[in-house]
């Protein structure tokens, strides 16, 4: 099993050189999950909804497209309170899984993520009902006729008949809440900088890339201010042998950072 998540700008702005990243990965199985494209979270907490419509309407003329992407802003209301804050924000990842199922030229199925990953209802940031969560993984992923190749949402997750939310960043922590549980490989992130870094680039022109980085170390890092890993991400990989790549999908650089529970040269 291999599990890829792709960030929002990834979606966005790298369509063709991460599709090509994609099909040439070796795998028995693949489930890639997708963010929300970038900047419509922070449109959808606004209100902004015909930018919402518009951002999404220039990348797909396709009819069976833009008619999911209306469905889902059919369903839209401004967000007052915080579930229907998370009700809002399903709306962004549920719109880059039907985009990107369109361009995604290989057999699969999609499966939006709040039908496998159960939560409690603290709204915004919701805790996972592991044994749940995977009694159902292992029946959508793995029952009889299942497809190889899945594509689903990151950030979301359901409480009863209700959406919930698993906290800004929860994209990545869906990635690693799947692999976990299905004994991925590997798991890998495809972002817009080329790793973890020593310091933040932006303001320190000495940062250097961290190739390889122990769980434990990289949580540390991540709960300090590193922006790129969602600390939460780290939780269920700890005590595992499943390795987390961070790579740059605008890079052809293949080094990016390795995090694992040891260092391996």
């Amino acid at each position: 099993m291999l599990v890829v998540k792709l960030g929002g700008t990834t979606v966005r702005y790298g369509r063709e050189k991460i599709l090509k990243k994609i099909y040439n990965l070796e795998y028995n199985r693949l489930v890639i999950v997708v963010s929300a494209l970038s900047e419509i979270t922070d449109l959808l907490l606004e209100g902004d909804i015909e930018k919402v419509r518009n951002i999404h309407y220039e990348m797909t003329s396709n009819p069976k497209t833009r008619m999911k992407i209306d469905k889902c802003i059919s369903e839209y209301v401004y967000p007052t309170n915080p579930k229907m804050v998370d009700k809002a924000l399903s709306c962004g990842e549920l719109m880059s899984m039907h985009l990107f199922s369109e361009f995604l030229d290989m057999e699969h199925v999609c499966i939006p993520s709040h039908e496998f990953i159960k939560t409690d209802d603290t709204y915004t940031d919701a805790n996972v009902d592991y044994q749940e969560t995977k009694t159902l993984i292992n029946k959508m992923f793995f029952g009889v006729g299942c497809s190889r190749v899945i594509l689903t949402t990151g950030f979301i997750g359901g409480h009863k008949n209700e959406i919930t939310t698993l906290g800004r960043g929860g994209s990545d922590f869906t990635a690693s809440i799947i692999g976990s549980i299905t004994e991925a490989d590997r798991i890998i992130i495809y972002t817009d900088v080329d790793g973890l870094m020593t310091s933040d680039p932006k303001t320190d022109k000495k940062a250097k890339l961290i190739r390889q980085i122990t769980y434990k170390d990289a949580m540390v890092m991540s709960k300090n201010g590193a922006k790129v890993l969602y600390h939460k991400t780290i939780d269920p990989l700890i005590g595992t042998n499943i390795k987390l790549l961070i790579l740059n999908t605008f890079s052809e650089r293949c080094d990016g950072t390795v995090i694992s529970d040891g260092y391996v040269f």
